[in-house]
């Protein structure tokens, strides 16, 4: 039991360690656009809808609580649509 709070916990601040990282960059491509006027906009908002929603979350659910599992139903429906988002 404690095994699997201590890794969920570790996931869960790796998820904001990257979601961070793509803030970081889309903010930096936000920036870049609003100066210079060129690159794509659409995909970058969406970019920093997910990525604040994910660090919102990763902080929510880095909380430990007694129903933990709660946040792993929400995680997939996220997942899903970040993958069904990727231009093929």
């Amino acid at each position: 039991m404690i095994i699997s709070r201590v890794v969920s916990l570790v996931l869960r601040i790796a998820q904001f360690v990257f979601a961070a990282i793509v803030l970081g960059l889309t903010a930096y491509f936000l920036y870049q656009r609003s100066r210079y006027h060129v690159g794509p906009f659409g995909r970058v908002i969406f970019s920093v809808i997910w990525s604040s929603l994910s660090i919102i979350f990763a902080i929510i659910w880095a909380i430990p609580t007694t129903s933990s599992m709660t946040g792993y139903v929400s995680d997939l429906g996220k997942c899903t649509s970040v993958l069904l988002s990727i231009p093929s």
